[in-house]
């Protein structure tokens, strides 16, 4: 993927010209430098320009209540389902478990 390393991000942070470009899209350096760690998903120091610019694009301007509401909704709904898959893993282990033993008894 051609795109932005961490070592051309930290170089850029200090050019006068990006941080007004941010000024103007009302972000601030350490978000920026936040988003860019977030979208670096794989871990290989490296964000396209088109996702960095987009997530820049998200990042303009405050949250609005809905889009917080939704988020925590959808977290909600994920921790519900991890739950019932931690329950439905510990009762395998369990019945697991209980067949060793029975095959050990006889």
């Amino acid at each position: 993927m051609a795109g932005i390393t961490v070592k051309e991000f930290k170089a850029a942070m200090s050019d006068p010209s990006l941080l007004a470009v941010f000024d103007a899209l009302e972000i601030n350096a350490g978000d920026a430098w936040a988003l860019f760690t977030q979208l670096d998903r794989d871990g290989d120091c490296e964000v396209s320009v088109e996702e960095f610019l987009e997530g820049c694009m998200l990042l303009k301007g405050p949250a609005r209540s809905i889009d917080v509401v939704s988020i925590k909704r959808d977290l909600f709904s994920l921790q519900e389902k991890l739950e019932r898959v931690l329950t439905d893993f510990t009762d395998v282990k369990v019945f697991v478990a209980q067949a060793y033993n029975m095959g050990r008894a006889t």
